[in-house]
Order: C-alpha cells, then sequence, then structure tokens
C-alpha cells in the first residue's frame, strides 16, 4: 500500500470512534490508507467524491458551454485542482512535448475562460461564497457552481443545533441557485461508514441520511449522489439516494465505472455487475485518451449515465437550463 501524507493544518477535528468506524477523508490518488495509534489502526476511507464530481462538472461544461465556479477547499493549491482538470479534458497528463503545441495551449485557454476558484486566505463563511458565485455570475457568465465539501464552509450566525444549521444552509443555497438561476454541487462526507461484509478494504454504499450534517440535507436537497468505490473490483458505484423530480431519474439505482488512472476520467465497464461480489475484476469498456476539445461533439454526462437509452441533446440542454434549482 503506497503512503499518503495529510497536512494537519487540514484537519478541522477529530471524533471520538468506534473501532469498527472509519474516517472518509479525501487524499490525493484517491488511496485507502491506515493511520496507526498507540492501540490501534484506523482505515481511512477515500471514496473519490471530488474526483468523481470534477467528471460530472467537466461534462456538464462541454456539453452546455456554461462556466464553472469553485469553491474547492479540497483541492487547495488550485494550481493541482487545474491541472486534474486538464489532464480530464486533454486526456492524459501534458509531458513538455505538449508545451506550445495548439491542442495543450487550447485546452489551458478554454479551462482560463471557462473554470473560477473562489479563495479566502481564512475562514469560509457561505455568505460570502455565495456573495462572490453571484458576482461570478454576473461578471462571467457562470451558473455550474461546487461547495467542497459542506464541513470547511461554516455559517456567520451561531447556529448551535445541527439541523437548524443545515436548515438554514439550504435555505441560503436555494434563495441563491433561484436568484442566479444555477446549479449547485454541494459535497458532503459521510459521519460514519460501515466496511461491506467480506471485505477488508470496501465499505458499505452510505444512505442520505448517513450524510454529516443531519437528515436536512436529505429533505433540502433536490437531487443526492452516494459515490462508493469496490477496491477489489477495481470499480466505483454511483448511487441514486435521492431524484426529487421523477423525469430527472429513478432512486436507489445505481451504475458502475471503470477508473482511468491516465487522466482521472470514468470509464463505461464491458457489463454492469449484478451484484457486488469483491471478486471478479470488470473491465472498462474502451479508455479514451482523446482531447475532448478536438471531439466535434462531446459525450454527455446523462449518456454515460445510462448509456444504452436514446437522448435528444437539443432536449437535455433545454432542460438543464430550465431547471428550478
Amino acid at each position: 500500500m503506497e503512503a499518503s501524507i495529510i497536512n494537519l493544518e487540514d484537519i478541522v477535528s477529530v471524533d471520538v470512534i468506534d473501532k469498527d468506524d472509519v474516517y472518509d477523508i479525501e487524499v490525493e490518488n484517491n488511496h485507502n490508507f491506515y493511520l496507526e495509534t498507540n492501540s490501534d489502526k484506523i482505515l481511512v476511507h477515500n471514496s473519490g467524491k471530488s474526483e468523481w464530481l470534477d467528471m460530472i462538472i467537466v461534462l456538464y461544461n462541454l456539453s452546455t458551454k456554461n462556466k464553472v465556479g469553485f469553491v474547492s477547499i479540497e483541492n487547495e493549491p488550485f494550481i493541482f485542482h487545474y491541472d486534474k482538470i486538464a489532464q480530464k479534458i486533454f486526456g492524459r497528463k501534458p509531458n513538455k512535448n505538449d508545451i506550445g503545441t495548439d491542442g495543450l495551449t487550447n485546452v489551458k485557454n478554454y479551462i482560463s475562460d471557462n473554470y473560477y476558484h473562489v479563495h479566502f486566505e481564512k475562514r469560509y463563511y457561505l455568505e460570502d461564497v455565495l456573495a462572490k458565485f453571484v458576482e461570478l455570475s454576473r461578471r462571467k457568465g457562470c451558473r455550474i457552481f461546487v461547495i467542497d465539501p459542506f464541513n470547511k464552509v461554516k455559517l456567520k450566525s451561531n447556529i448551535n443545533s445541527i439541523t437548524d444549521f443545515t436548515n438554514e444552509y439550504h435555505t441560503q443555497l436555494d434563495a441563491f441557485v433561484k436568484e442566479t438561476n444555477s446549479h449547485l454541487f454541494l459535497v458532503a462526507h459521510p459521519n460514519k461508514t460501515e466496511q461491506a461484509d467480506g471485505s477488508d478494504s470496501t465499505f458499505k454504499m452510505p444512505n442520505a441520511y448517513h450524510i454529516k450534517g443531519g437528515g436536512e440535507h436529505f429533505d433540502m436537497s433536490y437531487n443526492i449522489l452516494g459515490v462508493n468505490r469496490i477496491y477489489e473490483q477495481k470499480i466505483i458505484q454511483i448511487k441514486t439516494l435521492k431524484v426529487k423530480f421523477k423525469h430527472l431519474g429513478e432512486q436507489q439505482k445505481s451504475v458502475f465505472y471503470g477508473y482511468n488512472t491516465v487522466n482521472g476520467r470514468y470509464e463505461e465497464l464491458e457489463s454492469q455487475p449484478a451484484i457486488i461480489d469483491f471478486e471478479n475484476i470488470i473491465n472498462v469498456k474502451n479508455l479514451d485518451y482523446s482531447n475532448w476539445l478536438e471531439k466535434e461533439e462531446t459525450v454527455d454526462f446523462i449518456q454515460k449515465i445510462e448509456p444504452n437509452k436514446e437522448f435528444d441533446k437539443e432536449e437535455i440542454e433545454k432542460e438543464f437550463n430550465d431547471l428550478p434549482f
């Protein structure tokens, strides 16, 4: 197992947990690892939520041309985040021979014109974040926004109840997306994950009420996607934990992908597993290393989610632009 380094300054709090529980922390290169203590080992689990969300954001942006505003504390310093986005679009990590070529130059210019990060020197408060997002909406035309993660962007109000805190948080988010006619992705960690039976590395998919911050996340969110990695089969599970409007999807449905380590893309599998058995490795159908900016038509995210279903591209874009949140 490769070692990963945690910057202690990034740790906001530590909870007392039972031995069978695990922490869910985002780390570089999507590794699970163990923390050694005087009495035990604590398994730290990384499900790859931020990496998967980047994939969604890139595909939405390429499909709709709507620009993106980030508050992505998990991805600071931002130069590394821009690098990950560039790899997804370019198809691989650029090397010295790519410098100055039209392909890489176009990708760099495209990212500069479409992706914007918001940074604060000290604490991040939701009120300040949303004010900056409104500015990006008006000045740059951004209509896709990301807060990653929920627990590192606080409210200025002194609210002690976690239910009231989460309720107020979502009330402000709801007002913002309606005012700007935009879509906002909020990344949240589970407060508890359980190891799957028969596995030393994989964990059960948490349900929406396991989200850190209380059940108000489930009650007030429009849609919730769960992300879980099945290490033995080298695949990732995406599950619809909540879908508010039936015409946009079905609740409690799963789809599985492989991970392309060269460019951070999630690839379709040769087949979808009927069950998670921790034994049979399912290969990806094709590994895509193409430059997406050079394709005549990029692959829609919704088409990737349901590859066997026929979609009308213009209707998809109209539906996305008309969403009430």
